[in-house]
């Protein structure tokens, strides 16, 4: 604005000025193309016009100042003026130049504030695109963990329904499983009971001395055995993985012997011994008593003798052998029979010098001395048994067959007695027996009514009493 306003200015003042003084003229117009650079130059170019009638006017001037005549003084006047017009365009330049170089001041630093701009604005533009394209990938970026994301938050809710299914079924299987427990923890207490309960009551038997054969076992003993042997079962089948010890095995192997089930107390007999921890002559010489029950008379008198080997000094060993031998010496005769037999008193009085309460020792010892001819040694014997235990009804039917089958001893009135005495006891058992016994032949011949009368008389009321 203000290298315009110097310019019309100096324009003016080249208006005012003679025409016949060119010097003057082009001291101005150069002096106004020194002071106008490149940028009023273009700035000029819209003032062409003006310019232009400024120039009109100095050649109508001049015209003027051909035509008449002025006076020297208002020539001196003129170019005074004109002369106070060019120290005041000279002052006036001075000031544009001291503009001038405060605007190149200003436009150099307008000029580098520019640039700066431009180079940050290009840097930030730069980095505009940089972020733009970052942004875009880590849009794709982004969109697809998202997809994945929600793929395996889809997935771990699978997993999450799978296991919380899984968990309830487990839970169901554990209340499961803690049923069964219980159940077996309830058998297992029972089983422990009835455990405690054999092993009373087979300590009890041990005293009675009546080990060897079921039918001198008392009936509650009996159902025990019977009992322990159905929870054993149980327990074993619904809990394959429970430890039994030795002696489970062995009671078990008791009450299969004591049921007749004599193959199988021999298997449980065995499994006792191999587990270890037990009584192996005991164990042995129940092994050798099933074996007697099954018919294997060898085998069971080797097994005897291991337990014997065992401990010497073992009743219930020592009985089983005289046993055998006693059977034995039946099926043998002569001499041969008389040695056997001999041994067989030898072990039962062995047995008796040890457990002198054991009654079917002291009832198989009357027995043999009868067989060797000692008859009233062996009736002696059995009369005792008659007297300490009066519930002992084989010791009764043993004197009876004796009284009636030994002719020396031959007493019709005894036999009845003694056979009355032993159906009292045992009437279905003996009874059975009594009708189908040859060795009481004689009695049932020579009394044949009273013989019948007394077998019916107690086999009835026992039938009776049962039904």
């Amino acid at each position: 604005m203000i290298r315009k306003i110097c310019l019309f200015a100096l324009l003016w003042m080249n208006c005012l000025s003679l025409g016949g003084h060119e010097t003057i003229d082009s001291k101005l117009e150069a002096k106004i193309d020194s002071l106008v650079d490149l940028r009023l130059q273009k700035q000029l170019k819209r003032v062409d016009s003006i310019y232009l009638t400024v120039k009109d006017r100095l050649a109508h001037i001049n015209n003027i100042y051909a035509d008449t005549e002025y006076e020297v003084a208002g020539i001196e006047r003129i170019e005074d003026e004109l002369n106070q017009k060019i120290e005041t365009v000279t002052a006036f330049n001075k000031r544009y130049r001291h503009f001038d170089d405060e605007y190149k001041k200003l436009d150099w630093g307008y000029g580098l504030m520019r640039t700066v701009i431009t180079i940050l604005a290009l840097f930030l533009t730069g980095l505009t695109i940089f972020f733009t394209v970052i942004n875009y990938f880590n849009y794709n970026k982004q969109k697809e963990l998202k997809e994945i994301a929600n793929k395996n938050i889809n997935e771990i809710k699978q997993e999450k329904r799978e296991f919380e299914k899984f968990v309830t079924e487990r839970n169901k299987s554990i209340q499961k499983m803690i049923g069964k427990l219980k159940k077996t923890r309830s058998e297992m207490e029972d089983f422990v009971a009835s455990k405690k309960a054999l092993e009373v009551a087979n300590s009890d038997i041990k005293k009675v001395t009546r080990v060897t054969d079921i039918k001198r076992i008392p009936k509650e003993y009996k159902q025990l055995f019977r009992d322990f042997k159905n929870k054993f079962n149980k327990l074993n089948s619904t809990n394959k993985h429970f430890e039994y010890d030795s002696n489970d095995y062995y009671v078990l192997g008791l009450a299969d012997f004591y049921d007749g089930f004599y193959d199988k107390a021999i298997e449980n007999f065995e499994q006792a011994l191999q587990k270890g921890h037990i009584d192996k002559a005991e164990v042995s010489s129940k092994i050798g008593a099933s074996l007697y029950k099954l018919g294997h008379t060898e085998k069971a008198l080797l097994k005897l003798e291991k337990a014997l080997d065992i401990n010497p000094s073992l009743d219930a060993a020592l009985y089983n052998k005289g046993v055998i031998l006693k059977a034995k010496a039946k099926n043998e005769k002569g001499e041969m029979q008389t040695k056997i037999y001999k041994n067989a008193l030898i072990v039962f009085e062995k047995v008796l010098s040890i457990n002198p309460s054991h009654i079917l020792a002291k009832n198989n010892k009357g027995l043999v001395l009868i067989a060797l001819g000692k008859y009233e040694e062996g009736v002696i014997v059995l009369n005792e048994i008659t007297e300490h235990d009066k519930d002992f009804e084989l010791a009764h039917y043993n004197l009876a067959v004796i009284y009636t089958y030994i002719v020396e001893l031959r007493s019709i009135t005894k036999a009845f007695y003694h056979l009355e005495e032993a159906l009292k006891i045992e009437p279905i058992k003996r009874a059975a027996k009594a009708i189908n016994d040859s060795e009481l032949n004689y009695l049932r011949n020579i009394d044949k009514d009273k013989f019948t009368q007394l077998i019916l008389k107690y086999a009835l009321n026992a039938l009776n009493k049962k039904s």
